[in-house]
Parts: C-alpha cells; sequence; structure tokens
C-alpha cells in the first residue's frame, strides 16, 4: 500500500502545482468580467484588468460609459501602485504544493504523515483564501471613493484551477481511506 501512496502523493502534489497554471479566480462586476487571474498571477501580483469597453449590453445602454469610466479610475489607481500586492495564501499553497512533491520522492519516516498534514493545511489555505479574495476584492473596490461602484455588484468566484488545486489536496487522503475501509478477511 505504500506504492499507492506514494503514486497518489505524488500525483496530487503535480495537479496542485500544474492547478497554479489555471484560471483560479475571476472578478466580475456588472455581470461582465474585470479580472481573471491564474495562481501564478496571483503569487506574482501581476494581475491585469481586462478593457470593459469591448463588452457593452445593449439591455442596458448606461453600463458601458458606466463601466469605461470605472475601468479608467481603476486603472488610474492601479497604475499608481507601484509594487504589487503579493497574497500570502496563495503563495502558501504553492509552497506547500512543491514541498509535497519534494518531499514525496524522498524516503523518510513518518513521510505519509508529514504529507497528510500538508494537505491538510493547503485545504485550509484554499479555503481562507477564496473567502479573504471575496471580502477584499469588494472592499478594494469600495475604497476608491467612486459612486458608480455602488450601483454595481461586484462578485469574485473561483475558477477550475482552485478547485483543481482543492481536489489534489485532497487526493493524498485516498490511500489512508482505502486501508481505513479494506475488507481484511478476505486476503
Amino acid at each position: 500500500m505504500t506504492k499507492l501512496f506514494n503514486l497518489f502523493s505524488r500525483i496530487s502534489f503535480t495537479v496542485v502545482l500544474a492547478s497554479l497554471f489555471l484560471p483560479f479566480m475571476v472578478v466580475q462586476c456588472a455581470n461582465q468580467e474585470i479580472v481573471k487571474a491564474t495562481g501564478v498571477q496571483l503569487i506574482t501580483g501581476d494581475i491585469k484588468m481586462k478593457d470593459p469597453s469591448k463588452q457593452f449590453n445593449p439591455n442596458n445602454p448606461f453600463e458601458s460609459t458606466s463601466l469605461d469610466d470605472l475601468h479608467k479610475n481603476l486603472n488610474k489607481t492601479t497604475q499608481g501602485n507601484k509594487t504589487p500586492e503579493h497574497n500570502p495564501y496563495i503563495i502558501g499553497i504553492g509552497i506547500l504544493g512543491l514541498l509535497g512533491l519534494v518531499i514525496s520522492f524522498l524516503k523518510m519516516p513518518y513521510r505519509k504523515e508529514v504529507l497528510m498534514g500538508i494537505a491538510a493545511t493547503g485545504i485550509i489555505l484554499l479555503v481562507v483564501l477564496s473567502q479573504t479574495l471575496e471580502v477584499t476584492g469588494a472592499k478594494d473596490l469600495a475604497k476608491e471613493n467612486n459612486p458608480l461602484l455602488s450601483a454595481y455588484k461586484v462578485k469574485v468566484s473561483m475558477q477550475e484551477g482552485f478547485y483543481l488545486c482543492l481536489v489534489g489536496f485532497f487526493m493524498v487522503f485516498i490511500e489512508p481511506i482505502i486501508i481505513l475501509f479494506k475488507d481484511t478477511q478476505y486476503e
């Protein structure tokens, strides 16, 4: 069963690292994407806004000009900030994924317990990250003191990279669960 755990742990931490290159979160304003970021972009702080002027909604004629103004105002504030903001939770997730992958190849005592601890910590960081991004995404836009922001609902949603990362951390627990529920009478 140790070979099975080795396989699952190596695959799971590889999935965690690969998921950081997929879309991790999307910020929407007035049901239009304004920011879409991968895990790597969240780690580096290199998050770029989309140009909303290319997305016109004929059902709401005020939306186009308002979103253009919102985009210009937000770009002014983000260009003035020279240092990108790094999210410590996503950095921790990346470090845990890399650390878990390295440890899964080492032969050391209590490796299974260490990898399960890394995976549990990763799951906790992912949950905290999702809650933090939802709260701070709306607060950062509200700090702009722009009257247009009060008219629009800002929504932060997690994407496939986030969920694949979560699955990757959960995969570490497959082999211990198999052992737990294994029927030893038929061996």
